[in-house]
């Protein structure tokens, strides 16, 4: 407690002395990548049910040509319905982190789908066999109302462009890839995705809609890259950590405490739907408004115990402008009925608890129940249903020591 109130202290100080800020421009990142697809029509007679596998097997580079979903289909989404309520429970999840290996297509073959249904009826099965590619292009989409499998060995990519909607039911032991422009949106509350395969995001999460429904499965972010403005994003998501660094003019936009307006719409919704009422103690802080904190809490407590609960200048994540630190700055405050309701709640409104208990060597700092990280409504949604980190859940690293 007594270094919070300290940290406080040093923030009142600078309001009064006016730190130094400096501009920030945000950039977005890009990535393309292309498909050659072709239509090859195979008989619904071919059709057979997927046993399920329990690994996924290696991808190869095309050398086939895969089914293209023709078109003359429906183009736009179901109407949304209220987002479902999830008991306040944090779910059991095996904290292993699936191969991220690049899905390839060497050695595919046409998809057993017929080229010309875009709907998987209800009532029906259908599958995307072993060894098989199956290509949603540009302007067409796929509607799973009944079930689809993706075997073991298969692939449906969705290329830029291309929508696939889930009502239902998706095993998946194979991978559905998400290539730049193409979209995944779960349409219906008890809509699941499930098995041992893998939802491949090739450039942004945003191309991902779970605010309905459920994705069980394993999820490979994009590769990481470097934005103009010089900050490291995966996904569309900007990280600041022990081993990825801000640059100093990041986030120099905001005044000291404040965060972005979709953050602060978050929390009044949050607050909105719970009984208790979650207060923004620390928000936005410069790069050199962290450099004189981290100071201080060295000249306290000394380099090695400052390190534990403090980042140097340009690691914090306070410089995002998307993090806050609510309430009370005590680990006690996460078995308290405030702390327990944020913890398995707070991904509704689009926060994680950035620094979990138990993660301290993969994050690189103590337990903080206080602290939430803002992701938005889907991709909250999917880090707290795998039960990772942030680090983990991008595959990025971490750690306890200081890289620049």
């Amino acid at each position: 407690m007594k270094r919070k109130i300290a940290a406080i202290s040093i923030i009142a100080a600078m309001l009064l002395s006016g730190c130094q800020e400096v501009q920030d421009t945000s950039a977005d990142v890009s990535e393309t990548s292309n498909s050659e697809s072709t239509t090859n029509s195979i008989n619904s007679a071919d059709l057979s049910t997927a046993a399920q596998s329990t690994k996924t097997p290696e991808q190869s580079e095309s050398g086939g040509a895969p089914t293209v979903i023709a078109p003359n289909f429906k183009s736009s989404a179901p109407e949304k319905e209220s987002v479902p309520e999830v008991e306040d429970s944090v779910p059991q999840v095996e904290e292993s982190v699936p191969d991220n290996s690049d899905v390839s297509f060497e050695n595919s073959k046409p998809s057993s789908l017929p080229v010309n249904n875009t709907v998987v009826e209800n009532g029906e099965t259908r599958t995307v066999a072993s060894g098989e590619t199956l290509e949603i292009a540009e302007g067409e989409s796929l509607e799973v109302e009944g079930e689809l499998i993706v075997e073991s060995g298969a692939v449906l990519n969705v290329l830029n462009g291309g929508e696939l909607f889930v009502e239902s039911n998706v095993k998946l032991e194979g991978d559905i890839v998400l290539s730049e422009g193409g979209k995944l949106t779960m349409t219906h509350d008890t809509a699941k995705i499930e098995g041992a395969g893998s939802v491949v995001v090739k450039k942004d999460f945003e191309q991902v809609n779970c605010e309905r429904g459920f994705i069980n499965a394993h999820i490979a972010p994009p590769e990481r890259v470097v934005g103009e403005d010089g900050a490291t994003y995966v996904g569309g998501i900007v990280i600041a950590n022990k081993a990825i660094t801000l640059p100093p003019e990041y986030g120099s936009d905001l005044s000291l405490d404040e965060v972005y307006p979709e953050v602060s719409a978050a929390l009044d919704e949050m607050n909105a739907a719970s009984e208790h009422q979650y207060v923004n103690k620390s928000g936005y802080r410069s790069y050199y408004d962290q450099q004189a904190i981290f100071q201080n809490y060295c000249d306290m407590y000394g380099y090695d115990e400052a390190d534990t609960f403090s980042s140097q200048a340009g690691h914090s994540e306070h410089q995002t402008g998307l993090t806050m630190d609510l309430d009370a700055f005590e680990e006690s405050y996460g078995d308290t009925p405030e702390g327990i309701w944020l913890a398995n709640n707070c991904w509704k409104y689009g926060f994680i608890i950035r620094y979990p208990k138990g993660k301290e060597d993969i994050t690189g700092y103590t337990y903080e129940p206080w602290h939430v990280r803002y992701l938005g409504k889907s991709t909250a949604k999917l880090v707290f249903y795998s039960g990772l980190t942030l680090e983990e859940f991008l595959d990025i690293e971490g750690g306890t020591t200081v890289i620049d």
